[in-house]
Formats: structure tokens, sequence, C-alpha cells
């Protein structure tokens, strides 16, 4: 367990970070580590394919779940590896090299999972982390920048992050929020406001920072996602009617948040796309010199001027042409049809008996979200926040098949040996 934490921590320990931290000056202790932290997913990538080979050989001979690898998760592998094996098209081979490494990194330590024996819990580890550092980071742009938005500062919508790790934009503070906000509402559902009171203060100032960054794509997104989660929570948990306490203030300061101050009260400015057109067109331009492959990864900042896509879509497809586009969107169609098809099935079989993992519901609400807002913001096509959360969330619902069988086998062991519930939680 300790391996996959490591791991998953050195895929961390790269974000706000990259090649680019080498060009400027080093003017204090900060810069200096922000530059070493560059090549911490690197080695991570190294140490993870690593231990995968080692966890293979240790279970030549022995019996372990055949944990499902192919699928949605699969797909988005080979996305990355066109983006790989195509990376000299790039006008800097060597910095599209770096990013298709990094991209690949994470997918090794979900990899190295599928080999472990707790598999199951290994994953939840590492979506446990994902949630903290969301909380972590919510928590810092509430006490910092939104407090004082709310006591009447002008909205930067640009926020200064801890350690000197750089500034974030709203849609990354909006995204912190949302995920954060998805995990606690589901929590605090399940344990009820006494004994979910923890989760009921970081529900509250993730909605917070969300209405208060103004991001319309957490917003839009997030609109989305909770309802979702909501009524997921209810289908599995019972008590639906708790939708009428939380949903309708929530649908209302997001309509605050949106329409009266984000989008001035005309309609016209909710669906501004705030010059992301002109970017798509320029996408769209530049890959026809090279639709088959692209140009390898990072090459919408190294084409268009420093641009970001903002498209999960045309991202994959400047990166690697329409041989990875059609892996990335293959990715995404199957994802859809794995959730509709184990909520239809295991919606029935364990409605209302308590008996379903927070964390499986928890990632099909991060998933929702994350999708929801693909095009308007590249989600998984890069290595960045979006895919760190995106990959343990996948794993854990594209084999919850056998996670499931798993859980039923510990309920049975539990009831002939006495345990009265008959079931014990992951």
């Amino acid at each position: 367990m300790n391996s996959f934490v490591f791991l998953w921590g050195l895929i961390w320990g790269g974000m706000y970070s990259g090649p680019y931290k080498w060009a400027g000056g080093f003017y204090n202790i900060f810069d200096r580590i922000h530059a070493v932290r560059a090549f911490l997913p690197i080695l991570g990538f190294v140490l993870g394919v690593l231990y995968y080979f080692k966890l293979r050989y240790n279970n030549y001979n022995k019996e372990i779940p055949a944990y499902n690898r192919s699928g949605p998760f699969l797909l988005l592998l080979f996305y990355g590896l066109v983006g790989l094996v195509f990376f000299f098209l790039s006008p800097m081979p060597l910095e599209a090299l770096y990013w298709a490494i990094a991209f690949l990194a994470p997918f090794t330590v979900v990899y190295c999972a599928f080999l472990a024996k707790n598999a199951y819990s290994s994953l939840k580890k590492v979506f446990e982390i994902n949630f903290y550092l969301m909380v972590f980071f919510s928590l810092v742009i509430f006490f910092g920048p939104i407090k004082d938005i709310m006591l009447g500062a002008p909205n930067p919508r640009l926020y200064e992050l801890p350690f000197s790790l750089g500034t974030q934009t709203a849609n990354g503070v909006g995204r912190f929020g949302i995920v954060a906000a998805i995990v606690s509402l589901i929590r605090l559902w399940q344990k009820g406001i006494k004994k979910g009171f923890w989760y009921f203060m970081i529900f509250l100032i993730s909605i917070t920072n969300v209405i208060y960054s103004e991001s319309r794509s957490a917003l839009y997104g997030g609109l989305i996602a909770l309802a979702f989660a909501g009524f997921l929570t209810g289908a599995f948990y019972g008590k639906k009617w708790r939708l009428l306490f939380y949903l309708p203030p929530v649908f209302y300061f997001f309509y605050l948040s949106a329409f009266k101050w984000r989008a001035g009260g005309e309609a016209e400015g909710l669906f501004n796309l705030s010059g992301r057109e002109y970017t798509w067109g320029r996408v769209i331009e530049t890959v026809m010199i090279s639709p088959l492959t692209g140009f390898g990864f990072h090459a919408d900042r190294l084409l268009l001027e420093g641009e970001h896509v903002h498209n999960a879509f045309l991202h994959a497809f400047i990166q690697a042409g329409f041989l990875g586009l059609i892996f990335f969107v293959a990715s995404f169609f199957l994802t859809l049809i794995i959730i509709a098809r184990v909520l239809l099935k295991y919606q029935r079989v364990y409605k209302g008996l308590k008996k379903v993992d927070n964390t499986f519901l928890e990632a099909i609400g991060v998933l929702v979200f994350l999708m929801a807002r693909a095009f308007v913001e590249s989600t998984s096509a890069f290595y960045g926040i979006d895919l760190l959360l995106f990959l343990p969330a996948l794993a854990i619902v594209q084999n919850y098949k056998l996670f499931m069988e798993v859980q039923e086998n510990e309920s049975q062991k539990g009831a002939s040996s006495g345990n009265r519930g008959g079931y014990r939680r992951f």
C-alpha cells in the first residue's frame, strides 16, 4: 500500500512544474525546488514500470483476480502511446517527449494496482489522496482570495497558490471545489449531518469557492454532477426527499454566480466562449498539416503561441491526430456506457441496502463532472490535475463488477464466521 502512495506522490509531484521551470532564473529556494520537481513524474514512470514487472514476476504462479485492464482505460492509454510514438513531429521533440511520458506515468501506478492482491484498497487509497488534495487546495483558496472577495475585494480570477507554486485560474479553483463537494455530499448523505459534520463543512466551503470563482465550466459541469450524485446516492441509499433540501439552494447560488455575476444578467453571457472559438479554429487549421498523427504532446502551447485549447477532443486531435482522437473519443463513449450499465444493474440489486461502497458512487460523480466539461476544458487530454482525478475513478468504475463480487464474498465470509452484519465495508 505504501508503495502506491509513494508512486502516486511522485506523479503529483510534477504538478505546477515542467521543463519551463528551467528556462528562467532561480531567484529563491522555491524556484530550485519547483525546477527539480519537474522530473518527479518521469521518476514515477520509471519506478512504476519497474514495480509493475516486479509484481508480475511475484504473481506469476499465483492466482490473482483478473481485473479488467482493457476497455476505456486501455483506449486512453493507446491515445497516450500515439502521442509518445510521434513525439519527433513536434517543433520541440524533447519537450513533447517529456509531456508524453508525464501523461503515461499515472497509468503505470494504476496498472500496478491491478496486479496487487488488495487492488481495490490500493485504488481507494489513491482516490482518497486525490480527494484530500482537492480539500487542501479548496481550504487554501477559501481562507485566502475567496475570503477577501467575500469581504469586498475585486475578483482577480487568477489566484495565488501557496509555496510559490504559481497562479491558478478560476476554472481550476472551480474544479477543486466541485470534486471536493461531490465526494463530501455522498459521504454526508450516507453518514448524516451529525456523523458527517466535517464533510458538511467541506461541502459548504467548496461550493462557496465555486460560486465566488464564477467559473462557468465548473458551474455547468458541477450542476450536472451534483444533481447526478444526489439522485445516484438517493437511488442506492434511499431518502431521495433530501434532494428537496440541498438541490434548490445549490441551483440558486449557481444561478446567482453564473447568470447574475459572471454574465451580468444577460443570457448571452452564459454561452460566451471567452475566445475559445478562435483558438479552436486555429487548432483545426494547424492540425490539418499533419491530420493523421498530430504534433505530439504540448502541441497547443508550442504551435499556438502558448494558447490552451480548452476542448478535450480538439486537444487530443492536435496532439495525436485522427489516430489518437479515435482512441480518445472511444474511451469517453465506452466510459459512459459502462457507467449506465453498472448503474442499471447494481442500483436494482442493492437499492436501499447500503451495501455499495461509497468510493464507487464518488468515482462516478467525479467522472460525470470531468466529462461534462470536456467541451470547454481539456479533460484528460494531457498531464494535469484532470487526468490524475480521472484515471483512478475510471479504474474503480470499470472494475466494479469484480469489486462487487469480492465484496459479496467478504459478506458471506463474515456471515459464516458469526458477523451479525455479514458485511465488511472496504
